[in-house]
């Protein structure tokens, strides 16, 4: 899939992926680490694009996604955003935690402090 993913109008990546995920937390999927340098609380959204490679590189580097060290590898792109807009073609497929929401371009931003979760109260 060729995707081009622009930060207010600023081309961040252009070109193909095999996986893009978008986060605010270091972990998905059953404890993948796609995110390992995400905080929850910084304002800000982790980008981390796997680019395309055979499939046995891949399955090779999975180990990666669990311990944290994907983004150091050559495949992949990562970076941190408060904005972002992918434009790409309907042969994506896009998920939101794990739910299918279906397909083509679209634009994501991170409202900080929007919400506020109270905990403790008696």
């Amino acid at each position: 899939m060729e995707i081009k993913a622009t930060v207010y109008g600023s081309v961040l990546y252009e070109g193909k992926i095999f996986s893009m995920a978008i986060a605010n937390c270091k972990y998905n999927g059953g404890g993948m680490m796609q995110a390992p340098d995400a905080v929850f609380n910084d304002g800000l959204l982790n980008v981390t694009l796997i680019k395309p490679r055979s499939l046995l590189k891949i399955i090779f580097n999975m180990y990666r996604l669990f311990n944290g060290t994907i983004t150091a590898h050559s495949m992949v792109f990562s970076a941190k955003v408060s904005a972002l807009e992918v434009v790409c073609g309907t042969d994506n497929f896009l998920e939101a935690d794990g739910e299918s929401v279906g397909q083509g371009s679209f634009k994501i931003k991170i409202l900080p402090g929007y919400l506020n979760v109270f905990s403790g109260l008696g």
